[in-house]
Order: structure tokens, then sequence, then C-alpha cells
């Protein structure tokens, strides 16, 4: 998709989504409609997130191969007329390349339609149609043939360099959880709040499944061998004899960056970054008064559990 067009579509997603949060009422509609815009919003930005990984990795490219240039020269396979002007070209692709960056980044990371370009004022029930040609992510195939030959050799030219370090940091890291959990307690006695903070060391994005999603949920650039998720899941005890018990998770209000979790989808985590998840308390005890305790556990795609921490109500 092209920056241009990209940035008309994640403008008109969050146009949409900011004219719903104006409505007032929690009407199915509503919640259906206000679902729908999440979703177009997240896939939006990934496909932003797409391009300025391409785009990266093109520049990287190119400055590699600008890097090259004196060797050839020594070696006579150019002459200096030859290497100053693919000198000229490089340094130019490189230029072009590095705004178009910034561009991508600003919208990815665009949480308004102002960010975006600015607001598409539409009737609610025309943001579905103008944003319709956006709804399908491109594949890694069709990206990689919408290359030009200039692009297919410079990035080609970057796999030669680096094949052997990513087969070996690949292996190295597949096959550990290197993604880290802690639970903290905040609040007070009346509204308290459970936060798990995430850290994540993995060398490409994990995902953190919430009790309403499953893997078929994730939006990812990455190919199903690459991917990696975490389940979380809450348990209550009713009895100190018994043993923690799964509920539906109808009562429970995790939040991400003041997003309710239910409607937003999967958390993704980048390589090397935070994330932070927020537990309503007081709420969920008011919807469970017989429990005594809960169980917070995160499991791996493997079903194994990395993290488990168990919350004993006060006063039980």
């Amino acid at each position: 998709m092209e920056l241009a067009a990209l940035r008309r579509y994640i403008a008109l997603a969050l146009s949409w989504q900011e004219k719903l949060q104006q409505q007032a009422g929690d009407s199915p509609e509503q919640i259906a409609a206000r679902k729908r815009a999440a979703i177009a919003v997240k896939r939006l930005r990934e496909n932003a997130e797409q391009a300025l990984a391409r785009h990266t990795w093109l520049e990287q490219a190119a400055a590699l191969e600008q890097q090259t240039l004196p060797t050839l020269l020594e070696q006579r396979k150019l002459t200096p007329r030859q290497a100053n002007e693919q000198n000229r070209n490089l340094i130019a692709k490189i230029a072009k390349l590095q705004a178009e960056i910034t561009a991508l980044r600003e919208l990815a990371q665009a949480k308004s339609a102002s960010e975006a370009g600015g607001f598409v004022d539409l009737p609610l029930d025309a943001y579905p149609e103008a944003l319709q040609e956006a709804r399908v992510t491109p594949a890694s195939g069709s990206l990689w043939q919408r290359l030009d030959a200039e692009d297919r050799r410079t990035i080609l030219v970057t796999l030669a360099v680096l094949l052997v370090g990513m087969l070996l940091l690949f292996y190295f890291m597949r096959w550990r959880d290197q993604t880290r959990f802690e639970m903290v307690m905040e609040g007070t006695t009346a509204a308290p709040q459970l936060l798990l903070h995430c850290h994540s060391n993995e060398p490409f994005p994990v995902y953190l499944l919430m009790p309403w999603h499953d893997a078929d949920s994730i939006i990812s650039p990455v190919s199903d061998s690459e991917l990696k998720f975490y389940q979380v899941s809450l348990a209550f005890r009713f009895d100190s004899q018994e043993p923690f018990r799964t509920l539906p998770p109808t009562e429970q209000t995790w939040q991400h960056d003041g997003q309710d979790l239910e409607y937003a989808g999967p958390v993704r985590i980048l390589p090397q970054l935070s994330e932070t998840l927020r537990l309503e308390l007081g709420s969920l005890r008011e919807s469970y008064p017989d429990a005594i305790g809960m169980r917070l556990q995160v499991r791996s795609a493997r079903d194994r559990v990395v993290f488990s921490e168990t919350v004993t109500w006060q006063g039980s």
C-alpha cells in the first residue's frame, strides 16, 4: 500500500473510532461498531509497521551497498565515474527511504486522526465502506513481487551477509522463553488494581492473548514458525480445600493503554520493550463475593506455565 493511501486509511479508521467514542450508550450495535473500528485501526497499524520494516531493511541494504563501492573501485570492477554515479543514486535513495521511514513511524504510532493527517468527517455508516479496500493485509509473497529488481538485489546482498547470524540467533532464541512477567498490586483497599508487567527479550514481536482471544486472532507479519504468544488466564478458589476454577471472562476488565482489551485484540510486545496490563480487582471481587482468592497464570504456546501468582482477597 502506498504511503499516501496508508495515511488516508489510518486517518479514516481513527476518525471512525473517535466519532464512535463521542456517542453515548452501549447498545449491542455500538459495541460491535467500536470493536470493528478497533480492529480496522489495529490492522492498518500492522500495515504501517510492515511497510516500516520493509523500508528500514531497504535503507540498511542500500547503506551496505554504498559501503562496498570503495572496494569495487579498488578492485577495478567500477570506474571512478561509475562509482560516483552509483554513490549519488544511493545517497538519493537512502534520503528518500529515511523520509518515508519517519512518516511511517509516525503513522504506526498515531493515536488520533489529527496525528495521521486530520479528522475525516463522514456519516458513521460510511466509514466501513470507505475502509473496505484496506481490510486485507498483504502477505509476504505479494510484497516481494511488488519489489523492483534493484530492491530485490539489495535485499539479497543483505541476506547473504546476515543469514548465518540470523539462523544462529533464531536457533538459540526459538526454544527459550525470553519474555519476563511481574505482578504488582496498586490502588486503594476500596479500589485495588493488579498490574502485569511484561518485558520481551525475544528477537521478534510476541503476543499476549487474554481470556477472550486465541491464536487465530493474532494479525502478524511474521510466519507461523516465528510466531510466539502467551496466554493470560485467571482462576478462582471458593474453598481452601478445592482447586482453582477457570470461569468465563465476562466479569474481567483488563486494560492496556487505557483501552479495554476485550475489544482491542491481543497485545503485541516489540523486541526489547515492555508493556503493562491493568486489571480492576474491586469490581471483580464484587462479581465473585464467595471467592477467597485468585490465581494469575501465563502459559507459553507450548502450554508451559511461565508465570503464576496467587492473590488472596483481603478479609478472606
